[in-house]
């Protein structure tokens, strides 16, 4: 258009160029923290909060005494166990068993 610009509109061009630019730096860093602290989450979940399956150990077990029915139908068995189990659990945190 022929016209110069004055020193003020060039001034505050350049001011709003600094301020795009300061943006993008802190969206920049804004992002890179959010995919280094998810990077540390899925590291620690998949490693140190691995579900893993309780183990079941049978302690003692006794038996009581048991009864053979003499019907003409076939033949049963009736037996009763009594069992103290051992349950070692290495998850993370505590979890309680109900008798």
């Amino acid at each position: 258009n022929g016209y110069a610009r004055s020193d003020q509109e060039a001034g505050s061009e350049l001011s709003n160029e600094l301020r795009r630019k300061k943006r993008m730096k802190y969206l920049a860093y804004g992002v890179a923290f959010v995919v280094f602290q998810t990077t540390i989450i899925m590291i620690f979940a998949l490693t140190v909060m691995k579900v893993k399956t309780p183990k079941f150990r049978v302690q003692s077990a006794t038996f009581e005494p048991f009864e053979v029915p003499t019907n003409g139908n076939g033949t049963s068995l009736n037996i009763k166990m009594n069992a103290q189990l051992r349950v070692k659990n290495s998850n993370f945190g505590q979890y309680k068993y109900d008798n």
